[in-house]
């Protein structure tokens, strides 16, 4: 099963050994933004047309719960879908990260871009 990523240096990824999340049912509250966000997720993951997604909200307010959660069920559901949680001080570095998944993607044996489509969810943390 596929982990989501994590950043430990300069231009570089490795993955998260353990991600913590809870199931997408126990988040209560947020039954039309969970079910918005979990369908646009799958739409994306399957190759078809997708909206970028914004959560938006106080800290501790689950947006990183909710990300976490729907990306599970995302894997659950069999689709191969990554996650980079990015900190906000890492903003500056996007089109670089950009850079380097198109890199991977390339190079995983892909002829083309298009064989290749680069699917991932982007979580901005702001600590």
């Amino acid at each position: 099963m596929s982990e989501p990523l994590g950043q430990t240096g300069p231009d570089a990824l490795v993955p998260v050994a353990e991600v913590n999340r809870v199931p997408l049912e126990l988040l209560v509250g947020i039954r039309r933004a969970r079910a918005t966000l979990l369908a646009n997720t799958r739409q994306f993951a399957n190759g078809y047309p997708a909206n970028n997604a914004l959560l938006w909200g106080a800290r501790g307010m689950g947006k990183s719960s909710l990300v976490k959660a729907v990306h599970a069920q995302i894997l659950e559901d069999g689709q191969n879908l990554k996650i980079v949680e990015l900190q906000r001080e890492d903003l500056p570095s996007v089109g670089r990260l950009l850079a380097l998944l198109t890199e991977m993607c390339l190079s995983a044996s892909c002829s083309t871009a298009m064989t290749c489509r680069l699917a991932m969810m982007i979580s901005i943390i702001s600590r």
